[in-house]
């Protein structure tokens, strides 16, 4: 979730294609934020989804289905309605000024949209709040799937998976990422967050949560991806590097043409090959609790939540500022890390807000001290 911050500080300093309004830096471009917003953005929310789906099966065999629920609505759908009126109209205000900007005076547009906003009149979507939505979606999806389970007694013996290797089962994974990318009307899978999500893009994130419930059925195949993770990682890097450069080649291209076809099928391999790579390296090298991690992990939640007003007002502040650009991207970086998580330390983890986001309300140093 951490490295939201990283791919969103990237967007501004982009030199070629991308979707979509934000702050872009016309005095400072390059090509190797390019790379880097596409190498992150190739299996950070794929291997999240995925993990999402191995977690939510291993609950709801841990604790049971109706719980399952209750747990998820207090920790996804009640954040998402709270955030929904409070971080995302923070993250709205630099967005729109951006646009609003273009089009004359903004302030008076803003107050107008945010009078609206409140009034439920005037929306813009979920912002980076999507993921909430669609996790909304996926677990209603898995509730009904394990409700007819065992309302009907049925048989989970299918995602049972004897025979996969590692290797066979990320052929067989990309092959299906790479039929369901097809379905984007765009050179690559993109991301809508407006409250209609396009189909494809349903389909294709549910596609990876399926993927973990698969993998938690299948404890010694995820396992096993701890011997493969340099060979994953190195080579789903490199092909990263072609991809970045033919992205930009081939934007203009009619959509669905051959070159985005074979793109999105070498992206797809791109995206299991870093996806299990990633799994295989926390798995190999985290293999010891550590206060540091576990501290970083707790933080996570909150700090994605409210970093992009943050990320996106630290952009527009810096263009045209006189700054170096070869350090705007690491003050954005530093500055939207620190703020994040002194928000999280100080008015997150020991509150309601992290009870809710946590399940648990971590003590302060000066509460224990107290209370001892």
């Amino acid at each position: 979730m951490i490295l939201g911050i990283f791919l969103h500080a990237t967007i501004a300093y982009k030199s070629g294609y991308h979707y979509g309004e934000w702050a872009f830096d016309k005095d400072f471009t390059s090509y190797f934020f390019d790379w880097l917003f596409l190498w992150i953005n190739s299996f950070r929310m794929q291997l999240f989804f995925l993990l999402a789906g191995f977690f939510s099966h291993l609950l709801i065999n841990k604790i049971g289905l109706i719980p399952f629920v209750e747990n998820r609505i207090k920790r996804i759908g009640i954040p998402l309605l709270i955030c929904y009126f409070t971080i995302l109209p923070l993250t709205l205000l630099p967005y729109l000024y951006i646009q609003y900007s273009k089009m004359g005076e903004p302030w008076i547009q803003l107050r107008s949209f945010f009078q609206d906003f409140f009034l439920l009149k005037s929306h813009s979507g979920f912002m980076h709040l999507w993921f909430l939505q669609h996790l909304m979606i996926f677990y209603f999806v898995i509730f009904c799937f394990y409700f007819l389970r065992n309302r009907f007694n049925l048989s989970t013996s299918r995602l049972k998976i004897t025979t996969a290797s590692p290797v066979k089962f990320f052929f067989l994974s990309s092959c299906g990422i790479a039929v369901l990318s097809q379905l984007f009307p765009a050179p690559l899978p993109s991301i809508w967050t407006g409250f209609v999500t396009p189909i494809a893009q349903l389909l294709y994130y549910f596609s990876f949560f399926m993927l973990g419930v698969m993998l938690e059925e299948n404890r010694s195949l995820f396992l096993a991806f701890k011997t493969y993770y340099k060979p994953f990682l190195l080579i789903g890097s490199v092909i990263s590097v072609f991809i970045v450069i033919a992205v930009d080649s081939y934007s203009s291209l009619p959509l669905f043409s051959l070159e985005h076809m074979l793109l999105k099928v070498f992206f797809a391999f791109q995206t299991m090959l870093l996806v299990l790579g990633f799994i295989g390296m926390f798995l190999d090298i985290f293999k010891e609790e550590s206060i540091l991690w576990r501290y970083v992990s707790e933080a996570a939640y909150w700090v994605y939540l409210i970093h992009l007003p943050i990320v996106l007002t630290a952009q527009l502040l810096l263009i045209d500022s006189g700054v170096p650009g070869v350090l705007k991207f690491p003050l954005v970086v530093i500055v939207s890390l620190l703020l994040s998580f002194t928000s999280y330390h100080y008015l997150v983890r020991s509150t309601w807000v992290g009870l809710i986001l946590n399940g648990k309300k971590i003590p302060s140093k000066k509460t224990s001290i107290q209370s001892t």
